[in-house]
């Protein structure tokens, strides 16, 4: 079976039959070739429907807990967002043509290299690429109506939390809550309380860096 019927079968057994999605929210996973995406021996298995791992830290999100997420975050071509911990760029080249810019912040050179390489060769040219921690974001840009944390936390450090817009932000993450389990949470920022909504059911390979203390109220 070629790469694109496997990507249309992805989008009809693993999205469609599982919940319903707007039409530019298909229309975003029907372009991106995941194969493109993935280390050379996993290409094979790039539409299976679990997340595939990068390498020891990084994953590349399962398909339906992206869509989830989308259809939970309205976003506008007017909206910037953050990705966080974005691997070799897939969730990037899902989400840029929903938004205006998307900032990428990605530590590893190694995956930033690919991830640089992935998305230029699809064309998107609203990337903003970072190498900074991946706790500290990109705070000197204007707060962002959405940031995506691609990986495992046990906590969200503050700094985050304050790149958010203050009456409309949200942040998204795989929140782990013991041994290979967890919680696709959203956190709704309200000034200065942060609301959570738990979605669904999932795991991500842990960051490491994500240990900071809460000082919002998770209300």
């Amino acid at each position: 079976m070629s790469y694109e019927s496997r990507r249309h079968h992805m989008i009809s057994g693993q999205l469609q039959a599982h919940d319903s999605f707007n039409e530019k929210i298909l229309e975003s996973f029907r372009r991106v070739p995941r194969e493109l995406f993935v280390p050379a021996p996993l290409k094979e298995v790039a539409y299976v429907e679990g997340a595939l791992p990068l390498s020891s830290e990084r994953t590349l999100m399962a398909p339906l807990m992206l869509a989830k997420i989308l259809k939970q975050v309205p976003l506008q071509k007017n909206h910037s967002l953050m990705i966080v911990g974005g691997g070799t760029g897939y969730s990037a080249a899902i989400l840029s043509p929903l938004v205006s810019t998307l900032f990428f912040v990605e530590p590893e050179k190694d995956l930033m290299d690919q991830a640089r390489k992935n998305l230029d060769s699809l064309h998107v040219d609203n990337v903003v690429f970072s190498e900074t921690p991946l706790r500290a974001g990109v705070s000197q840009q204007d707060p962002f109506h959405f940031i995506l944390i691609e990986g495992g936390v046990t906590d969200v450090p503050d700094t985050l939390f304050h790149q958010l817009r203050s009456e409309d932000g949200v942040l998204a993450a795989c929140v782990i809550s013991g041994p290979l389990q967890g919680e696709v949470t959203l956190f709704k920022r309200e000034n200065y309380t942060i609301h959570k909504e738990k979605i669904m059911g999932g795991y991500l390979t842990p960051l490491k860096e994500f240990t900071a203390l809460k000082e919002f109220d998770f209300s």
